[in-house]
C-alpha cells in the first residue's frame, strides 16, 4: 500500500472526509441547493386525463351510430312512400279491373273526353305524320263486343277525369304491370309524380313526349317507368330476360279509348343509352325500316317478325338497378292488332 492510500484510510472517520463526500455527491449537492420555489405542494385531487384514444373511440361510436339512425329513418322514410304508391295505384286498378264498370259507371253515363293531341303545327306532331305508307301487310283489325268498349271507354273517362294526361292502360300477363299510361309535357315531370300529381318516388308510367296520344300514330311508341326494388313499376320487364318468359308472354295489351292495341314482343336487350332505341322521328319510310331492323338484330332472341313502314312500334324502357346509368332494359314490341 502506499503513501496516498494509506492518508485515505487514515481519514476515513474524520469531518474533512466527511466534507469532501458532500462536495462530490450530486444528489446531497441539489438537496442543499433547493428553496421554496423548488417545493411544489399538490393541495388538490389529482384530476384523470381521458386517454386521446378513448375520446377518439367515442367520437367514431357516435358517428356511426348517428349514421345507422339515419340510414334506418330513410329506410322507413322509403318504404312509406313505396306504401303510399302502392296505396294509389290499387285504388286506380279497381276502378279499372272492375269488370261491371261499364254497366255501373259511377260518373253516369259514358262521357268521350277529348284526345288533346299536340297542335299540328308542332314538329312533335308532324314527326308522326312523316313516313308515307307502302301497302304491304296490313295490321288485323278485330272486334270486341259493343259492350266491352263501351266498359272500356268508361273506364279511360275515369281516369281522364283524374288526370287528363291519361292515354292508355297497359297490362303484361304474368307481371305487375297494370298500370296506367300518361303523356306529360316533358320527359321529366312524371318521374318523380304519381297518377294523382303528388310527389311519388315510384312515379308514373309515361310516354314520351314526342308521341301522340293516338298509339296508331306514332311509328314508335316510347313508354318509361321505374324498375322499383319493391318490384313495381316496370320492374318486372327483367322477366323476358328469360327465354321460357319471352315464349310463353309474347304479347303487350294496351287498352285505349279507341280499342285495344296489341303488341308481339320482339326485341329483349340491355341497351346503352347512346343508341337512340327511342328514337321517334323517322325523314323517310326506309328510315323506319331500318330502325326497327336494326333494333331486331340487337334482340337477345331472334324471331322471324318482319316490318314494313305501315308497322307501329312499342318500346319500353326501364333503369337496370345495377348502378350503371349508361345501360337501360329496353323490351320491343310490334302492333299485330287492333281491337274495336
Amino acid at each position: 500500500m502506499n503513501s496516498a492510500d494509506n492518508q485515505v484510510e487514515k481519514n476515513n472517520g474524520t469531518d474533512e472526509y466527511n466534507d469532501a463526500c458532500v462536495v462530490n455527491d450530486p444528489f446531497l449537492q441539489s438537496v442543499d441547493d433547493l428553496t421554496e420555489k423548488d417545493i411544489v405542494i399538490n393541495k388538490g385531487k389529482a384530476r384523470f386525463k381521458f386517454p386521446t384514444s378513448f375520446l377518439v373511440r367515442s367520437l367514431l361510436i357516435l358517428v356511426f351510430l348517428g349514421i345507422f339512425v339515419y340510414s334506418v329513418f330513410l329506410l322507413i322514410q322509403r318504404a312509406g312512400e313505396y306504401y303510399e304508391a302502392d296505396r294509389l295505384y290499387d285504388s286506380v286498378a279497381n276502378i279499372w279491373n272492375d269488370k261491371e264498370f261499364g254497366l255501373t259507371n259511377p260518373f253516369g253515363s259514358v262521357q268521350y273526353a277529348s284526345k288533346d293531341n299536340k297542335s299540328s303545327d308542332t314538329k312533335d306532331y308532324q314527326s308522326s305524320q312523316n313516313v308515307e305508307e307502302d301497302k304491304g301487310e296490313q295490321i288485323v283489325q278485330g272486334s270486341i263486343e259493343s259492350s266491352e268498349l263501351i266498359a272500356i271507354k268508361a273506364k279511360m273517362n275515369a281516369l281522364k277525369i283524374q288526370n287528363k294526361d291519361t292515354i292508355g292502360w297497359i297490362t303484361i300477363d304474368n307481371t305487375v304491370i297494370d298500370y296506367p299510361i300518361v303523356l306529360g309535357e316533358d320527359n321529366d315531370y312524371y318521374l318523380t309524380h304519381a297518377f294523382d300529381h303528388t310527389y311519388s318516388i315510384a312515379g308514373t308510367l309515361f310516354a314520351d313526349y314526342r308521341n301522340t296520344s293516338d298509339f296508331s300514330e306514332n311509328y314508335n311508341t316510347v313508354v318509361y317507368g321505374h324498375n322499383l326494388i319493391s318490384g313495381k313499376m316496370f320492374s318486372d320487364l327483367d322477366k323476358y330476360f328469360k327465354k321460357s318468359f319471352f315464349e310463353a308472354n309474347r304479347y303487350v295489351y294496351i287498352y285505349t279509348e279507341d280499342g285495344i292495341y296489341i303488341y308481339e314482343v320482339f326485341n329483349v336487350v340491355k341497351i346503352s343509352v347512346n343508341v337512340n332505341y327511342i328514337k321517334t322521328y323517322f325523314a323517310n319510310p326506309n328510315d323506319f325500316i331500318e330502325f326497327a331492323y336494326a333494333m331486331k338484330a340487337q334482340s337477345l332472341y331472334q324471331t322471324d317478325v318482319q316490318f314494313n313502314s305501315s308497322d307501329r312500334l312499342l318500346t319500353l324502357s326501364t333503369c337496370t338497378n345495377a348502378h350503371n346509368a349508361a345501360e337501360r332494359y329496353c323490351v320491343q314490341a310490334k302492333l299485330v292488332e287492333i281491337k274495336k
